[in-house]
Protein backbone atom coordinates (compact mmCIF):
# COMPACT_ATOMS: atom_id res chain seq x y z
CA UNK A 1 0.00 0.00 0.00
CA UNK A 2 1.34 3.46 -0.83
CA UNK A 3 -0.10 6.95 -0.85
CA UNK A 4 1.15 10.45 -1.49
CA UNK A 5 1.63 13.29 0.99
CA UNK A 6 3.89 16.25 1.59
CA UNK A 7 7.06 15.83 3.62
CA UNK A 8 9.30 18.35 5.30
CA UNK A 9 9.63 21.70 3.54
CA UNK A 10 6.74 20.80 1.23
CA UNK A 11 8.61 18.04 -0.63
CA UNK A 12 6.17 15.57 -2.22
CA UNK A 13 6.59 12.12 -0.64
CA UNK A 14 5.11 8.68 -0.98
CA UNK A 15 4.27 6.76 2.18
CA UNK A 16 4.62 2.97 2.11
CA UNK A 17 3.19 0.41 4.54
CA UNK A 18 4.25 -3.01 3.28
CA UNK A 19 4.93 -6.57 4.42
CA UNK A 20 8.02 -8.12 2.86
CA UNK A 21 9.36 -11.66 2.77
CA UNK A 22 12.89 -12.23 4.05
CA UNK A 23 14.41 -11.93 0.53
CA UNK A 24 12.46 -8.74 -0.18
CA UNK A 25 13.48 -7.27 3.19
CA UNK A 26 17.16 -7.64 2.33
CA UNK A 27 16.59 -5.90 -1.03
CA UNK A 28 14.57 -3.20 0.74
CA UNK A 29 17.33 -2.39 3.22
CA UNK A 30 19.90 -2.19 0.43
CA UNK A 31 17.64 0.20 -1.52
CA UNK A 32 16.94 2.26 1.61
CA UNK A 33 20.65 2.60 2.38
CA UNK A 34 21.16 4.12 -1.06
CA UNK A 35 18.20 6.50 -0.60
CA UNK A 36 19.47 7.62 2.81
CA UNK A 37 22.96 8.26 1.41
CA UNK A 38 21.44 10.38 -1.37
CA UNK A 39 19.29 12.30 1.13
CA UNK A 40 15.89 11.43 -0.35
CA UNK A 41 14.64 9.29 2.54
CA UNK A 42 12.04 11.40 4.34
CA UNK A 43 10.94 10.01 7.70
CA UNK A 44 8.64 7.62 9.53
CA UNK A 45 10.63 4.41 9.32
CA UNK A 46 9.15 1.59 11.41
CA UNK A 47 9.94 -2.13 11.45
CA UNK A 48 7.86 -4.90 13.03
CA UNK A 49 7.42 -8.66 12.58
CA UNK A 50 4.94 -9.59 9.86
CA UNK A 51 1.89 -11.75 10.43
CA UNK A 52 3.60 -14.86 9.10
CA UNK A 53 6.99 -16.27 10.06
CA UNK A 54 9.79 -14.81 7.97
CA UNK A 55 7.88 -11.63 7.09
CA UNK A 56 8.72 -8.06 8.10
CA UNK A 57 6.30 -5.12 8.21
CA UNK A 58 7.83 -1.79 7.23
CA UNK A 59 6.41 1.72 7.00
CA UNK A 60 8.33 4.72 5.71
CA UNK A 61 8.25 7.83 3.52
CA UNK A 62 10.53 8.58 0.60
CA UNK A 63 10.68 11.44 -1.86
CA UNK A 64 8.06 11.07 -4.60
CA UNK A 65 10.77 11.54 -7.21
CA UNK A 66 12.44 8.30 -6.02
CA UNK A 67 9.36 6.17 -5.32
CA UNK A 68 8.94 4.54 -8.73
CA UNK A 69 12.61 3.53 -8.90
CA UNK A 70 12.35 2.07 -5.39
CA UNK A 71 9.24 0.04 -6.29
CA UNK A 72 10.90 -1.25 -9.46
CA UNK A 73 13.98 -2.37 -7.55
CA UNK A 74 11.94 -4.26 -4.96
CA UNK A 75 9.84 -5.98 -7.64
CA UNK A 76 13.03 -7.12 -9.38
CA UNK A 77 14.23 -8.64 -6.09
CA UNK A 78 11.18 -10.88 -5.74
CA UNK A 79 11.89 -14.57 -6.29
Amino acid sequence: MAWKDTGKAGVPVRYFAVTYTRAETEAHFEAMRELICRGVFERGFAVAPGRREGETFLSFMIAESEADAYVKRIKEARP
